[in-house]
């Protein structure tokens, strides 16, 4: 079996064990709705236009990059991939900042465990694909989708950290 079809099925048994994981979680807890204010649809509703636009325009430029640079350093896929987790990023940042990433009746502790699992996990595929040369060849589907993942989680993690901080000395200033 060749390395490339190694890592591809292993990335699709541990993205449908996940998804199924996180179905059944939800399954369990459907008596808690993840109920959003109008404020919080509004703002979402903003953020997804906003990383959508951005993964438009960032699709037209790295396209066009690719096409007419003759850089064959990423491929199409990676690009594509790449794309879709700054997307993510942005909508996810955005959120996490105007305070419309929770619902009204979701826990904060279960995203911060959740993201540090995660970036435990691609982080050690990160660092064994760094180790076995997996960036030399260039950036592919397969070699970027760890890296991208443990990035957006980690970056998720420290808006959510940042957030909390200011929403704290904001709280504190309030007080005082």
């Amino acid at each position: 079996m060749s390395e490339t079809l190694y890592y591809g099925i292993t990335f699709i048994i541990v993205f449908a064990f996940v998804f199924i994981l996180l179905l059944l979680i939800k399954h369990t807890r459907a008596k808690t709705s993840a109920d959003y204010d109008e404020r919080q649809e509004l703002i979402r509703g903003k953020a997804y236009k906003c990383a959508f636009m951005f993964c438009l325009v960032f699709s037209l430029v790295s396209g066009l990059i690719l096409e007419f640079s003759g850089t064959s350093f990423v491929s199409p896929g990676a690009a594509l991939l790449i794309t879709a987790f700054l997307g993510v990023m942005i909508f996810a940042d955005c959120c996490i900042v105007k305070d419309a990433f929770y619902s009204l009746s979701q826990s904060r502790r279960w995203y911060v465990i959740l993201c540090i699992i995660i970036i435990i996990s691609t982080g050690i595929s990160t660092i064994d694909t760094i180790h076995s040369g997996g960036f030399t060849g260039g950036l592919t589907f397969y070699n970027t989708s760890s890296p991208l993942c443990m990035i957006l989680f980690l970056n998720i993690l420290i808006v959510m950290a940042v957030k909390t901080v200011l929403s704290r000395r904001e709280d504190a200033n309030e007080e005082s």
